[in-house]
């Protein structure tokens, strides 16, 4: 599976994932939207760690070019 997630965009990804985890488990009882956060923050953590999102892919993104991504196939330039 081609990479589509570069180095830049998988930090930010990985933050906002510890940001909205983080405000999860902090409460003692979280709300339904806390909730959602969590999972988004699963979502963004599993596709910043494989490198590719399929929304990226439907949508023709691809973040992962040049220097910014050290395991692409694209060339350097």
């Amino acid at each position: 599976m081609k990479r589509n997630i570069g180095d830049i965009d998988a930090n930010i990804r990985i933050m906002v994932s510890f940001f909205l985890a983080y405000s999860y488990f902090i409460n003692s009882n979280p709300t339904q939207l806390q909730t959602v956060g969590v999972i988004v923050a699963g979502v963004l953590m599993l596709t910043a760690v494989i490198g590719n999102c399929p929304i990226y892919r439907i949508l023709s993104i691809d973040t992962c070019k040049g220097k910014s991504c050290g395991a692409c196939p694209h060339k350097k330039r």
